[in-house]
Order: C-alpha cells, then sequence, then structure tokens
C-alpha cells in the first residue's frame, strides 16, 4: 500500500477523536476490514465503531474542514489532515452515526 507510512497517522486521528468525544466510563472501539468495490476500482474499506453519542448532522458537515478552534467541540486540524490524507491516495472517509435518525442513541 502506498500510504503505508500516513496509516498511523491517520489512525491515530481517528482513534484520538473516538476516545476524546466519548462520554462512557467503558470505551468500546470495534474496527472492522472488508473489501468494497466503487465506480470498478477495489478498495480495503476501514471502519471504527465507538459506543459515543454519535454527532448531529450539522457537525458532519464541518468535521473534516480545517477550521479555527475555540476548544467547545474540539476541532482543529486533526481530521482535516487525516482527511487530506485519505484523499491524496484516492481514498474516502466519511463519519456516520450507528442509528441514523438518532444520534444520541447507544448500543
Amino acid at each position: 500500500i502506498i500510504a503505508n507510512h500516513h496509516l498511523q497517522q491517520i489512525f491515530d486521528n481517528i482513534l484520538i477523536n473516538a476516545i476524546k468525544h466519548n462520554r462512557n466510563l467503558n470505551i468500546e472501539i470495534q474496527g472492522n476490514i472488508s473489501f468494497e468495490k466503487k465506480n470498478d476500482i477495489n478498495f480495503i474499506k476501514i471502519e471504527f465503531i465507538d459506543n459515543g453519542i454519535g454527532i448531529i448532522d450539522e457537525r458532519k458537515k464541518l468535521i473534516f474542514q480545517r477550521v479555527e478552534s475555540d476548544k467547545k467541540y474540539g476541532m482543529g486540524t486533526g481530521l482535516s489532515l487525516t482527511k487530506d490524507l485519505v484523499k491524496k491516495f484516492n481514498g474516502f472517509i466519511s463519519v456516520a452515526n450507528r442509528e441514523e435518525q438518532d444520534f444520541s442513541r447507544r448500543k
């Protein structure tokens, strides 16, 4: 994989955010790896699923953008750099809630 030396930084940013924004005493993060085909191109799909409260739709639109951090939401450059790295190697990154209609629903 061409992006090998960047994978640790990508995973670190994702996992640190999953931990930092989780209010549970026991933080659970599950990793899934699968293969996916998009537009006749084969991809390796890596998912991180945590037991956090989720993200409201308005925040999902901004989560990978570089913004001035007011520390209210803890957003800065980490996830925007992650998106830039993933995109550099023709990958895709997205965020979704476990329950599509209810961002606060827990397992």
